[in-house]
């Protein structure tokens, strides 16, 4: 009967001891289970800051890219106003409506210069070109006026004596061209009511 109570005991504690191998084999399930979730959250974190890092940084050089085009647009559009609008020249100095020493009528535009000695006696001159710091005119004589002009090109040089008084010089009347015209020797200005003005004499202009 002793032996049956001490054998009956042995049983009871191997099943006791059976029961805590099946909860420790399950602990380890458990812990891989939570492993696995920190894991996937892990990943779902990093994918959300490698998508705010990729909008951020495409953001970034959606703005560079759109500041860069938008200089480059301007720039060109400056370029252009300024190749389109170009700086105009000042207008001819001595434009106006004259009457010389001679009794002969001027008249000066930007473009044109008519002298007139009266009746038919008109000589008209389109102005090419000009400078107000050298005080120079250069046109081409117009096919109509009176021999040996037409087809010719002249030059008026003009200067102010000492009481402000204008005068001009036809300084030639008969170049070959535009440019020869341009490389005539001005008129001696350093005294125009005495001369230095071939082969017309200076003109004193007055309103």
């Amino acid at each position: 009967m002793l032996l049956f109570l001490i054998s009956l005991g042995c049983s009871d504690a191997q099943k006791e001891g059976d029961t805590g191998n099946t909860n420790t084999g399950d602990t380890p399930t458990t812990e891989e289970d939570d492993t696995g979730n920190e894991t996937e959250n892990n990943d779902e974190d990093n994918d959300e800051d490698n998508n705010e890092d990729g909008d951020e940084d495409s953001d970034e050089n959606s703005d560079e890219n759109s500041d860069e085009n938008s200089d480059e647009d301007t720039d060109t559009q400056t370029d252009t106003e300024d190749e389109e609008n170009p700086p105009e020249a000042l207008p001819l100095e001595i434009i106006g409506s004259y009457i010389d020493n001679l009794s002969t009528e001027h008249l000066i535009t930007n473009e044109s210069w008519l002298v007139d000695y009266g009746g038919l006696d008109q000589y008209y001159y389109m102005i090419s070109q000009y400078s107000n710091e050298s005080q120079y005119v250069i046109a081409e004589n117009s096919p109509n006026n009176p021999p040996p002009e037409p087809g010719s090109w002249s030059r008026f040089d003009w200067t102010y004596d000492g009481n402000g008084h204008l005068w001009v010089c036809q300084t030639t009347s008969e170049a070959g061209s535009e440019s020869e015209a341009l490389q005539t020797p001005e008129a001696d200005a350093s005294n125009p009511s005495q001369g230095g003005c071939s082969p017309y004499g200076w003109w004193r202009l007055t309103h």
